[in-house]
């Protein structure tokens, strides 16, 4: 999945049915990295795309994009929605190593209990970076 698609983010209704059918299926959602909107590549990299263009993928904008899509997917209630999509988790680079900051964030700002956050259990990282290189690759 994309976190946008067509200008629109994934939080969005529409694309609720998607959650749904992944808690029935009791399947993990894998959020695939995508190049930031064009709003961030202007307000936070115009400076740099030029002499580093990398900064858009991998070097750094595939963690902006799927972190802010993750927590937008936090926010916007759809784990409230489906409660079992917790325990299947959602593939979100980025997120694994911001998510302790985070839960405790939203945790003082909603006077949750810590454990009891969407952080806590949603979010895995994705399967690539679990294992070097030379594993993936072997012959």
């Amino acid at each position: 999945m994309n976190g946008m698609t067509n200008g629109v983010f994934l939080d969005d209704k529409r694309f609720w049915p998607i959650f749904g059918r992944a808690q029935v299926l009791d399947v993990p959602l894998y959020m695939h990295p995508a190049i930031p909107h064009p709003a961030v590549i202007e307000a936070y990299c115009k400076d740099y795309v030029e002499k580093h263009p990398g900064i858009l993928r991998a070097g750094w904008g595939f963690t902006v994009e799927t972190a802010t899509q993750g927590i937008r997917l936090v926010l916007s209630g759809v784990f409230d929605a489906h409660p079992r999509l917790k325990s299947s988790g959602i593939w979100v680079k980025g997120c694994p190593s911001t998510s302790g900051a985070s839960a405790t964030g939203y945790a003082a700002a909603t006077a949750a209990n810590l454990s009891e956050t969407p952080f806590a259990s949603t979010f895995m990282s994705p399967p690539a970076g679990s294992f070097p290189i030379r594993l993936c690759c072997a012959a």
